[in-house]
Parts: structure tokens; C-alpha cells; sequence
């Protein structure tokens, strides 16, 4: 009994290995931390001002509190810069929240491509407000500044949508049937097949898309996955809400926590970063 129980174990860990769950966790010893912060110049004007975005992703799935200010959560490096009055922010992703900029924002920005503002969690953040989704121990003030991505007068693409097509009409998720993904903007990614937990990552817990799975660039804005054999399994009915992972909920699709160099980029300007990540539903 023990040796069937410890094999369904190991099974199970396989499995969640393979559906990309591996990036939904860290060590509990291991601090919080962002890893990335992006600015998309939302109305590509040129300039900082409200309604421009920041994503701010973090190495691991949270929960967050968003009724907190974002200056109580999160702090600039420099006194000049700032959030803007009536600045927001919401959970956009397992491991990532958008701040949406307010009136009278202000970011450092030069013109060789770099964006030389900082940010990093504030050194008396709320309790609670940002919480590791595994362990629920709530993250600590400071730490590492962390400097940002992206370009003036562009705009950062995000996911947009995940479009299932039961491709042999069977009615069930079956080998060869695919799932489109379409972003705001180009995106360039590796030339040819390749596995889609790389870049991409079925938050649901046991969700998975089959032994064998591929990822293929299909238009300048669109990558599509094909199903892979075995026992692929996606909750399609319902509207995927970022957070909820547990095993029966609606399924959805999100950028990895962290892909190999140059996986999926976009050009802002010249400067070639990684796609800020965004969880859509899988329609």
C-alpha cells in the first residue's frame, strides 16, 4: 500500500511539474521579491501621465489586498518621481498586479532607452496587502529597488485573448485541437515548435494540455498551442478569475513567471523585453 500511495505521489508531482505549477510556488524561506517591473506608455503620447501602467511581477503567485494606496504599497527611488493622485492597482495576473498611473505622475526617462526610475515594496508596507499564495506569509517591507522596462511612446503588449478550437469537432479536449492566443501588440518568439510551458503557464491546479504540446508564432500578434496526447485536461465553460486554482474552476492561460532569454519579446523603441504577463480566460 505505502509503495502504490508513494508512486501516485510521485505521479502527482510529475504532473504538477509538467501543467507549469512548478512556477506557482517557492521555498517558504525564501522572501517575496519583485523581478520585473514594465511601464507602458498606454496612449503611446510620449509622455508620463495618468492611464499610463506599470506591471509589476513578482517570482511567485499572490493575493493581494488592493484596497491599500499604491504608495503605501510600493515606493519610487526618486523624490521626483510619483504614482499621480488617484493612482490604481488591481491583481492582473497569479503573479502580477498593474498600477495604473494618476494625475501629475511622474517617471524619469531618458533617451538612450532606459528607463532609470526604481521601485520596490515600501519600507512600512500594510500587513497583508501582498501575500505569497502558497504560504500566505505577507510580504516585507523594502528590499531591493528594481529599475524599469520599456519605452516612451510605446506601448507594452499584453495577452488579450485565449481562443479554444475543438479542432475535430469531437466536443472534448483532444490531441491536435488548439488554443490561440492573440497579444495588443507584435510579439517575436522562437523560430519553430516549442514547449509551451517555456513561456506560458494553466494556472489551474491539474489543468494541463497533453503529453507532447507545442507552441508555434502564427501571425505577428498571435501564438497558437496545440494540444498534446495523453489525458490533456481544461475546464472551458465559465470565465477564468485570477486567484481561484482550484481544480474545478474555469481555466485560463498566463505568461510564465520566467521563460529563457528572448522566448517572447517585443520591440519598445529598440529595447527587446519580455512580454508583461497578463491571465486571460480560455474562451
Amino acid at each position: 500500500m505505502r509503495k502504490v500511495l508513494y508512486v501516485s505521489l510521485i505521479l502527482c508531482i510529475a504532473v504538477l511539474l509538467y501543467a507549469g505549477c512548478k512556477n506557482k510556488t517557492r521555498d517558504a524561506s525564501i522572501p517575496l521579491s519583485i523581478f520585473r517591473v514594465t511601464y507602458s506608455d498606454a496612449d503611446q503620447g510620449g509622455t508620463v501621465n495618468a492611464g499610463d501602467q506599470l506591471f509589476i511581477q513578482f517570482d511567485r503567485h499572490v493575493t493581494v489586498v488592493t484596497s491599500n494606496a499604491v504608495a503605501f504599497v510600493f515606493e519610487l527611488a526618486s523624490v521626483s518621481d510619483d504614482f499621480g493622485t488617484g493612482a490604481t492597482w488591481v491583481h492582473t495576473s497569479g503573479h502580477a498586479v498593474t498600477v495604473t498611473l494618476g494625475t501629475g505622475a511622474a517617471l524619469t526617462v531618458d533617451g538612450s532607452d532606459i528607463i532609470t526610475s526604481q521601485i520596490r515594496f515600501s519600507e512600512t508596507i500594510p500587513f497583508g496587502a501582498i501575500r505569497d499564495a502558497a504560504w500566505l506569509t505577507s510580504v516585507g517591507g523594502g528590499g531591493f529597488y528594481v529599475s524599469m522596462e520599456g519605452r516612451l511612446g510605446y506601448a507594452a503588449p499584453i495577452l488579450l485573448s485565449a481562443i479554444y478550437d475543438d479542432v475535430d469537432v469531437s466536443g472534448t479536449l483532444t490531441e491536435n485541437d488548439t488554443i490561440t492566443l492573440t497579444f495588443t501588440g507584435a510579439v517575436s518568439t522562437y523560430v519553430g515548435n516549442y514547449w509551451p510551458w517555456l513561456t506560458f503557464i494553466v494556472p489551474v491546479n491539474w489543468d494541463n494540455l497533453g503529453t507532447g504540446a507545442f507552441a508555434l508564432q502564427t501571425d505577428v500578434d498571435e501564438i497558437t498551442i496545440t494540444i498534446g496526447s495523453g489525458n490533456p485536461d481544461l475546464q472551458i465553460p465559465g470565465t477564468h478569475t485570477v486567484g481561484n486554482y482550484v481544480g474545478t474552476a474555469p481555466s485560463g492561460i498566463d505568461i510564465a513567471i520566467s521563460m529563457p532569454a528572448a522566448r517572447i519579446t517585443f520591440d519598445a523603441g529598440g529595447v527587446d523585453i519580455n512580454v508583461p504577463p497578463t491571465a486571460v480566460d480560455i474562451q
